[in-house]
């Protein structure tokens, strides 16, 4: 027999706290990622969570951290890359530059849900 379902899609979880927000409220919240990706079925290949200490307008963190998290999804041959906050869509173009593969925030991910 042959496969006529395509697997799922393999997701990257990314998670951020900094000094601004409690990082009890930071796991609550990726608690709740972790669920809307699994409400569309996508297969958790990995999740992370970063501690802000540097922001830069490119990628929302530090670049040797974003570095580190597009080195981690090819590693972990990840489909596409979820960010727990808010992206703009200049960070979402540099992210998808810097890693090849799709990135979305919450509120995409959201939108897909009840697309």
């Amino acid at each position: 027999m042959f496969e006529t379902q395509d697997p799922p899609k393999k997701a990257f979880l990314i998670s951020v706290w900094h000094q601004m927000s409690e990082k009890a409220s930071a796991f609550s919240l990726s608690r709740e990622l972790h669920g809307l990706a699994g409400a569309l079925e996508l297969e958790i290949a990995g999740e992370e969570m970063v501690h802000i200490r540097e922001y830069t307008a490119k990628y929302g963190m530090g670049a040797g951290k974003a570095e580190e998290i597009a080195n981690t999804a090819a590693e972990i041959k990840a489909d596409c890359i979820i960010m727990d906050w808010p992206i703009s869509p200049p960070q979402q173009r540099n992210w998808e530059k810097l890693t090849g593969i799709a990135c979305i925030d919450r509120s995409e991910l959201i939108i897909q849900i009840f697309a």
